[in-house]
């Protein structure tokens, strides 16, 4: 059974970008036989950037991907090492000489490196997110524009033509970058004049209180409406010792904290925030001073709607998912986004 990019790669559609234009007429590069293992010179497309019609990533849907993937190694090699993703300019360490870059029938690119002196080779992958994969790079820029679009694992699995735990697996890996982004760019919400909320809730219990018994586990989170940005952490307690050093990591001093009144909440004031909060055995939003957490309320409805799409996940990757949320708020509100923005964070943390 053909899978979708099987398809795409069957039609021998020639990339535009990998055609000489001369006159308005386009004539392919003929590959030239270089050695008796089949493998051929290959001229990097950054020589005819300028007659390049693949649009940049920022515009990427699945036309642009379809086009790519159409192309061949040629196509998929030249957007990937475009975006930082797959080596370009390497120099031999034993000789010093620059590296050519050969087609080579078997690799994952489709291509290696080749020394023009010693003749040693090295993969286009080495020292990249990719390196030691066995996976087609055309599989691995699929599953790139599937996990920016929150394709589902099962339907991923369909499209891409891999084992669906291979599409978990590399989606893991995804995550692992958007966790690595947090740490490298912490957020710091509110600010003087500015209100954020904050609340805890539940979001693993048993349903119902029936079936195997499975350990509550808490989150706390932050939200500014004015940033419409928010911070979400698992805790192991809902105590003042536990969430009080996250909100003066997360939250900018002088900030207005609107919160319920949980007595872990009672010290803010002492911390140089004004804390003002509502009773909820009362009021959802306080008649007189319009405190609420309505706004938190509401974020913590969208993380658990993630959840619930998933059908359930293993209780290990439930910071990996949070990661996530928080990545996709901050930097892939929109599919497109997040295409851009997770290739140029897995170049950022693999430098090339």
């Amino acid at each position: 059974m053909l899978t979708a990019l099987d398809a795409l790669h069957s039609r021998q559609v020639y990339d535009v970008c990998a055609l000489s234009v001369q006159g308005g007429n386009s004539t392919p590069e003929v590959p030239r036989a270089c050695d008796a293992d089949q493998t051929f010179l290959y001229k990097p497309r950054s020589e005819n950037a300028k007659h390049s019609t693949i649009k940049p990533a920022s515009k990427m849907d699945i036309f642009e991907l379809s086009e790519i993937v159409a192309g061949g190694d040629e196509a998929v090699t030249t957007e990937m090492q475009r975006n930082g993703l797959l080596r370009t300019d390497v120099h031999c360490q034993p000789c010093g000489r620059q590296l050519t870059q050969i087609r080579k029938k078997g690799s994952t690119t489709g291509f290696v490196f080749r020394c023009p002196g010693c003749r040693r080779k090295e993969a286009l992958t080495t020292g990249s997110f990719f390196a030691g994969s066995h996976l087609a790079m055309k599989k691995h820029l699929a599953l790139l524009y599937f996990w920016s679009c929150e394709t589902s694992v099962a339907e991923a699995t369909g499209h891409v033509g891999v084992s669906s735990a291979t599409v978990v697996q590399w989606y893991l890996y995804f995550r692992d970058i958007c966790s690595w982004k947090l740490l490298q760019a912490p957020i710091v919400l509110g600010g003087v004049g500015t209100v954020v909320q904050i609340d805890e809730s539940v979001m693993v219990r048993s349903k119902y209180h029936r079936g195997r018994h499975r350990r509550q586990r808490w989150v706390f989170g932050v939200y500014d409406p004015q940033q419409r940005q928010g911070y979400i952490q698992l805790v192991p307690r809902r105590d003042a010792t536990t969430l009080l050093p996250i909100i003066q990591r997360v939250v900018a001093p002088g900030t207005t904290v609107w919160s319920d009144e949980w007595r872990a909440y009672a010290g803010l004031a002492g911390l140089g925030y004004v804390h003002q909060t509502v009773n909820h055995s009362q009021n959802f939003t306080d008649p007189v001073s319009g405190v609420c957490t309505n706004h938190v309320e509401a974020y913590w409805c969208a993380v658990k709607r993630r959840f619930k799409r998933m059908v359930g996940t293993a209780s290990g990757m439930v910071p990996s998912y949070l990661d996530e949320h928080m990545w996709r708020e901050r930097w892939g509100r929109t599919s497109k986004m997040a295409y851009v923005n997770l290739q140029k964070h897995i170049s950022e943390r693999y430098p090339l």
